[in-house]
């Protein structure tokens, strides 16, 4: 098969959906177009499917008149069901994840959910995993559920919306969801004991060509009948599939953003803590990737007030000397100083809430089983002080990725065709003064226990 030019791709957020054209040779994303969620009410809050529908269709025309689009993927980052009656019709809408209903039966859906050591599947009191929002749906709408007949991942929606072809992808069930045993690939007990499994659409590799786009979407947008529609999948998987196809050898991959995961790629063995935020993730490839997840950016946003994004020579000097620290206190959202923070310069405060983000980075790799370097990506790869400390910290060497060749909608486009070689890593080595102090900075920013 000839190479194919451009891939459009879908992704779907809590707050956004976007669609991005993306160049399949040199991996670039050229335009990218976005729409904000305005979720409907009633019966809870949802998304608006007709809008979102409107809003492909658009664009997908739009971007036709300049380019001959050759692909559609798609990737999400919520972890949403579409339950479908017997002509493919949604039964209920698709639940938005800050609707509150479920979190009314989260403590008798605790009594049924299956136990971390079988699914490895996080848990939070502020999320709602696919699993809960089946529960709250099956006991909260029992006659509209009693006539699902098929239930796919969110992603997997579109893909059906835009080729006819219905089917399921693991990733998505692998998304903490307590429907999904990452580690044999297989239902949990929750998803066989309800019957919701026998409900589910097919299995569909996240790489497999669908179909061709219907022939009332090629007749909307002015796409060619043959247009290709991939599977897609969940964006945290999408994101890390440049490293899980990348060579043999074990990386640990740090992504950074408001939320930091740590995945371990062809590591050890994991030992993972339910308490500490630790999981198990599917990969495309459907191996388990032990992760680790922590809100580093938004703590690090906090511990600065976002006023200042770099420290003088002098100031990091004076962190490191002084054992000036910050560590996190026994409640969610409260640290612990060790000096008055407010006597601190907004350089000094960067300094400390760096190494603070590099210890907690640091601290997850054990658990899940970390081997090799680390590679990190997202906004913080632009944190020099947090790349030497995470450096010196776990005795590893830290790479960063330049580009743009990165993230969950390139890594959509991936789905749809390898490139031989993607992207530029890029060592990061010790700045002078990090090596100076490197060994006050072991001495007094370890992680405690």
């Amino acid at each position: 098969m000839s190479a194919l030019r451009y891939a459009a791709v879908l992704e779907l957020s809590r707050s956004e959906v976007s669609l991005a054209l993306i160049d399949l040779i040199t991996y670039r994303e050229i335009k990218a177009r976005k729409l904000q969620i305005r979720p409907l009410r009633q019966p809870y809050l949802h998304f608006d499917a007709a809008e979102i529908w409107k809003f492909l269709v658009a664009g997908l025309k739009h971007y036709q008149s300049g380019y001959d689009i050759n692909a559609i993927s798609f990737s999400s980052s919520v972890a949403a069901m579409a339950l479908l009656d017997g002509d493919n019709a949604l039964v209920l809408p698709v639940l938005h994840p800050d609707d509150p209903g479920p979190a009314e039966l989260r403590g008798v859906y605790e009594q049924v959910r299956p136990k971390f050591a079988e699914t490895a599947s996080a848990s939070s009191p502020d999320s709602c995993g696919a699993g809960l929002q089946l529960f709250w749906q099956s006991k909260t709408f029992s006659d509209a559920f009693r006539k699902v007949a098929a239930i796919v991942p969110w992603p997997q929606y579109w893909a059906w919306r835009a080729s006819g072809v219905l089917r399921t992808e693991t990733t998505s069930l692998g998304a903490s969801s307590d429907l999904w045993v990452a580690s044999r690939n297989d239902w949990s007990s929750l998803a066989t004991e309800t019957g919701w499994s026998r409900l589910f659409a097919a299995n569909q590799p996240a790489m497999a060509r669908l179909a061709d786009i219907t022939p009332e979407l090629a007749a909307a947008t002015g796409l060619e009948r043959n247009t290709g529609v991939w599977t897609g999948a969940f964006s945290t998987a999408s994101a890390m599939l440049p490293h899980v196809l990348s060579g043999t050898d074990p990386r640990t991959v740090v992504m950074s953003g408001p939320t930091f995961t740590v995945t371990a790629i062809r590591g050890g063995t994991a030992r993972l803590d339910a308490s500490q935020g630790d999981f198990l993730a599917s990969a495309v490839t459907g191996s388990a990737l032990p992760t680790a997840a922590f809100q580093g950016g938004l703590e690090f946003s906090g511990l600065t007030g976002g006023a200042v994004d770099h420290c003088t020579e002098a100031e990091l000097e004076s962190v490191i000397v002084n054992g000036t620290r910050v560590d996190r206190g026994s409640q969610t959202g409260l640290f612990r100083w060790n000096s008055d923070p407010a006597a601190l310069s907004p350089g000094q405060l960067f300094a400390a809430s760096s190494l603070f983000l590099a210890r907690e980075t640091t601290s997850r790799l054990a658990a899940i089983g970390a081997l090799g370097p680390l590679v990190v990506e997202g906004p913080f790869t632009r944190n020099t002080l947090f790349l030497d400390a995470v450096s010196v910290l776990s005795g590893r060497p830290v790479f960063r990725i330049a580009g743009n060749a990165t993230g969950s909608r390139i890594g959509a486009a991936l789905l749809v065709q390898r490139p031989e070689r993607l992207g530029q890593v890029l060592s990061c080595p010790l700045s002078a003064q990090v090596q100076a102090l490197q060994a006050r900075l072991l001495a007094g920013q370890a992680p405690r226990t």
